[in-house]
């Protein structure tokens, strides 16, 4: 039987290539576990007047989901469109549609690095716009966190599904290893980039 542990509504946007988060989510979640996904049309860009227009998308894909299944929780992920849609804006939109408790990647982001003990962080953004890193910024910033580097990339939307795993680590690695003042952690870090490992956040 599926889902007996957890049934999970996911939303995401999927501007091509392989659904990266989702398939990540699938291969580190606990047996029972399983995902009813929506895919958002979009953005048509990574600048923010494309990210707000994709608002309206948001509540008629959850209600679409609980029709389907009877689901525990939503789950939004896609973290230009949630940093630009404000983070706690689309969690409540979530649940005002489905009465279910929802969450975001951010939310999930921020309670990592939280976990962790981070403070002091390098954040990496192998394919933001200037705009997008200044939500990334902002975002963090308002939560707490000190920012000492910001690394951004070279890719852009249409190419963020050729961005492997391993050029986000060591890109990532660098990063940290440049900036001696980030705090470190013990804990053993994920295989998966696009989380928290150490001490810098991987935004993809």
């Amino acid at each position: 039987m599926f889902g007996w542990r957890a049934k999970i509504g996911f939303i995401s946007p999927n501007p091509g290539g392989l659904p990266g988060s989702l398939l990540e989510m699938e291969r580190i979640a606990p047996e029972g576990v399983a995902f009813l996904t929506r895919f958002i049309d979009g953005p048509k860009s990574l600048l923010t007047p494309d990210l707000l227009a994709i608002y309206d998308q948001i509540e008629p894909l959850a209600k679409s989901l609980v029709k389907k299944a009877e689901l525990d929780i939503i789950l939004m992920a896609g973290a230009p469109l949630v940093l630009a849609n404000g983070p706690d804006r689309v969690a409540n939109l979530l649940t005002q549609a489905t009465g279910l408790p929802a969450t975001t990647n951010v939310h999930g982001l921020v309670n990592g690095m939280r976990r962790l003990d981070m403070q002091k962080i390098v954040v990496v953004t192998p394919y933001y716009p200037e705009q997008t890193v200044g939500l990334v910024k902002s975002h963090l910033t308002e939560q707490g966190f000190d920012i000492v580097a910001h690394v951004g990339g070279e890719g852009t939307l249409g190419t963020m599904h050729e961005l492997s795993q391993e050029a986000a680590y060591r890109m990532a690695k660098k990063a940290l290893l440049a900036n001696p003042s980030a705090d470190r952690s013990e804990e053993q870090p994920s295989e998966l980039q696009s989380t928290c490992y150490i001490s810098y956040a991987v935004f993809c």
